[in-house]
């Protein structure tokens, strides 16, 4: 481990971020991916992250994506751990710990107001030894059947879900759009929350099936059924529309049951577990460098579906 320096993440060292992370996790993932995926365009902040190298050999990164938190007296920039990967030959000797701790170094230089982190299970060991990051709260799943025969499995199971993918987007997508453009979907009559364009093009190289409006984007994800991850319903009257258009998007394509995802300080949280159970997910780890902001009051209206081994 002596011979191991740490390099901050730049705009010039993302080639040996893609390296890295395609040896480690088995992929082939482009130079232009990791660009889109840590583009500070829109938060225009420097990039924060660290590469561990071994040499010349890149061996382990610690990443993160930047964002603004705003309150009703301040705006705070607030940067989110995603990428944690660590070179097999490098594992369980302290060295995800210590890349941990220099993004706390590099985020007090870069005056970043806070640090948090949705750890999976082996990661949050990590940030439960350390005394300074604190748990605000959790991801929790509420999952909703519905009565169909599960088409989505049986094509999974037959190793057939690329095609199955396809066929939704392909067919469904634009038949959507068609609705969209007839005025027989209206803006208050839709499903999802819309995003930004240009970070659904990031976003959209998962199994995300996008349906586009203008320069927005009504987001559905699917794996094992349908996963809802942003949803702008605030009303019980607006929740029960929308569940009730997914069970029918659901039930029309064999989709046997749909979830959504949402952070237990949220209105929607709320809503939800007035009439279904909440499964915690993941749990949300922050790290307060600025004594004047409360972390624990926090809220997060989305996730990145990655953070979820669905």
């Amino acid at each position: 481990m002596d011979n191991i320096r740490f390099e901050c993440l730049s705009e010039s060292n993302l080639g040996k971020l893609r390296d890295c992370f395609n040896r480690c996790r088995k992929r082939n993932l482009s130079l232009n991916f990791f660009k889109k995926k840590y583009s500070t365009k829109w938060s225009e902040m420097p990039l924060l992250g660290i590469i561990a190298m071994d040499g010349d050999i890149p061996i382990a990164l610690r990443c993160t994506t930047m964002y603004k938190f705003n309150s009703a007296s301040c705006n705070y920039k607030v940067a989110q751990c995603g990428d944690l990967v660590v070179d097999e030959k490098y594992r369980n000797k302290g060295l995800a710990t210590e890349m941990i701790m220099e993004i706390e170094k590099q985020a007090i230089r870069n005056n970043i107001d806070a640090i948090v982190v949705f750890p999976n299970k082996k990661a949050r060991k990590i940030y439960e030894k350390l005394d300074e990051w604190k748990l605000i709260g959790n991801f929790c799943r509420f999952k909703i059947k519905v009565s169909t025969i599960p088409v989505l499995k049986i094509f999974n199971r037959l190793h057939l879900n690329e095609l199955y993918f396809k066929l939704i987007r392909d067919k469904v997508s634009n038949k959507f759009l068609s609705r969209i453009k007839n005025k027989e979907i209206l803006e208050n009559d839709r499903i999802g929350v819309l995003v930004d364009y240009s970070y659904l093009d990031y976003k959209s190289y998962g199994k995300y099936s996008c349906y586009m409006y203008d320069d927005k984007a009504v987001i559905w994800t699917f794996s094992d059924g349908l996963v809802v991850l942003f949803s702008e319903v605030s009303t019980e009257e607006e929740l029960e529309q929308e569940i009730q258009h997914l069970k029918v998007f659901c039930r029309n394509r064999g989709i046997h049951e749909f979830s959504y995802y949402c952070f237990s300080g949220l209105k929607l949280f709320s809503l939800l577990g007035k009439s279904h159970e909440a499964i915690p997910t993941l749990p949300v780890y922050a790290y307060q460098i600025n004594s004047d902001m409360d972390c624990s009051r926090m809220v997060f209206n989305g996730i990145d579906r990655n953070a979820f081994d669905l």
